[in-house]
C-alpha cells in the first residue's frame, strides 16, 4: 500500500479536503488578512498624519516669517516716520538720528538673524520631518517584508499541513477500502458456510422426512390391507351366512313351514344385513 494521495481523488474527498482546509487554516487566514489591512489602514492614516502635521508646521512657519516681516515693515514704517520727524529736527538731533540708524541697522541685523534663525529652524525641522517620514517608510517597508515572510511560511506551512492531511486521509480511506474488502469476503465467507450447513441441514430433515413418510406409507399400506382382508373375511363370512339364510328361507319356503309373518321377519333380517355389507 502506498502513502502517496491518488492521482484523481474522488470529488467527495475533494470537498471534504476542502471543508477540512478551511476548518482548520480559514480563521488564521481572515485573522491574518485582517490584521495586514489593519496596519495597512494604520500606516496610511500614519502617513496621512505626518503629512497633515508637515503642512501644518510649514504653514506655521510661514505664517510666523510673514508676521515678523510684518512686524519689520511696521519697525521700518515707525523707523521711517521717526527719521522724518529726526529730519525736521535735524539739526539738534543729528547725533540721535545716527543712534537710530545704529538702532535700525541693529534691528535690521537681529531681523535678519531672526529670519536667518527661523529659516534654519524651518529647515532643520523639515529635515527632522523628512528623517521621520522616510524612517516610517523604512520602518512600513520592514514590518510589511516581516509580515509578508510570515504569511508565506504560514502558506508553506498550512500548504505541508494539507499535503500531509491528504497523504493521511488518502491512507485511511485505502486501509478502511481494505478492511471493508477484507470483512465482506469474511462475511461471504461466513454467509456461504452458513448457507451450505443450512442447506445440509435441510437435505438432512428432508431425507428423515422422506424415509419417515415412506415408513409411514409402508404401514399404512400394510394397515389398509390388513383392514381390507378382515373386511373381505368378514364379507365373505356375511355373504355365506346371507347365502345359508337365504337357502334355509328357500327350503322353508318350498317346505311352506312358515307363516307370512315370519317370512316377513326374516326379509327384515335379510334387508337389514344386505344394508350391513359395505
Amino acid at each position: 500500500m502506498s502513502d502517496t494521495p491518488p492521482s484523481n481523488p474522488p470529488s467527495s474527498s475533494l470537498n471534504e479536503l476542502e471543508r477540512l482546509r478551511d476548518i482548520l487554516y480559514g480563521e488564521q487566514v481572515r485573522s491574518i488578512e485582517n490584521r495586514l489591512n489593519i496596519l495597512q489602514s494604520r500606516l496610511e492614516a500614519v502617513h496621512d498624519e505626518l503629512a497633515q502635521a508637515l503642512d501644518a508646521k510649514a504653514a506655521a512657519i510661514e505664517a510666523q516669517l510673514q508676521s515678523h516681516q510684518q512686524q519689520l515693515q511696521a519697525h521700518k514704517r515707525q523707523l521711517a516716520d521717526h527719521a522724518a520727524q529726526l529730519e525736521q529736527h535735524a539739526g539738534s538731533l543729528s547725533e540721535h538720528s545716527a543712534q537710530l540708524g545704529q538702532q535700525q541697522q541693529r534691528l535690521d541685523e537681529q531681523a535678519a538673524q531672526q529670519a536667518a534663525q527661523l529659516k534654519d529652524q524651518a529647515a532643520q525641522q523639515a529635515t527632522q520631518l523628512e528623517s521621520a517620514r522616510q524612517a516610517l517608510s523604512e520602518r512600513s517597508a520592514q514590518i510589511l517584508a516581516d509580515l509578508s515572510s510570515r504569511l508565506e511560511a504560514t502558506q508553506s506551512d498550512l500548504s505541508n499541513r494539507l499535503q500531509a492531511a491528504q497523504a493521511e486521509l488518502s491512507t485511511r480511506l485505502e486501509q478502511q477500502s481494505a478492511q471493508a474488502s477484507q470483512q465482506t469476503s469474511a462475511g461471504l465467507q461466513e454467509l456461504n458456510q452458513r448457507l451450505e450447513q443450512q442447506v445440509a441441514e435441510l437435505t438432512a430433515q428432508l431425507n428423515a422426512a422422506r424415509q419417515e413418510l415412506s415408513q409411514r406409507q409402508e404401514q399404512v399400506h400394510k394397515e389398509q390391507t390388513q383392514a381390507l382382508n378382515t373386511a373381505q373375511k368378514q364379507a365373505q363370512q356375511r355373504h355365506e351366512e346371507l347365502r345359508q339364510q337365504i337357502l334355509a328361507l328357500a327350503a322353508a319356503l318350498e317346505e311352506k313351514k312358515v307363516s307370512r309373518q315370519e317370512l316377513g321377519q326374516a326379509l327384515l333380517e335379510l334387508g337389514k344385513n344386505l344394508q350391513d355389507i359395505p
